[in-house]
């Protein structure tokens, strides 16, 4: 029997708001002919488990579906992205500097 394995669409799940820099993400599992508990192996090892706590970024998820002839195999990509828009905090009022006479350049602390 030829082995056969079939990858998910990409994956794209959002930071939490506030100040998390994880966030807990769960997977389909692929569909395959052959037997998922001994005869599939994972790349990162924890997809094998189908979920994992990831951080910001992309993580490129393999599967390979094995038989004792040949070997199948499938990926896709999980994106862990920061919708937050950054903020700033304390800044200072506006002022203004101005230059003397024949002034090129001034010191602004």
């Amino acid at each position: 029997m030829e082995p056969y394995i079939y990858c998910p669409p990409d994956v794209v799940r959002d930071l939490p708001a506030g100040d998390a820099s994880t966030t807990f993400v769960r997977i389909p599992q692929p569909k395959t002919n052959v037997n998922w508990y001994t005869n599939v192996k994972a790349t990162p090892s924890w997809a094998k488990e189908l979920e994992a706590e990831l951080g910001l970024g992309k993580t490129l998820v393999t599967f390979q579906a094995l038989s004792p002839a040949s070997s199948d195999s499938c990926s896709f990509t999980v994106h862990v992205r920061d919708t937050v828009p950054p903020r700033v905090y304390n800044c200072p009022s506006d002022f203004n500097v101005y230059l003397d006479d024949g002034q090129v350049k001034r010191q602004v602390n």
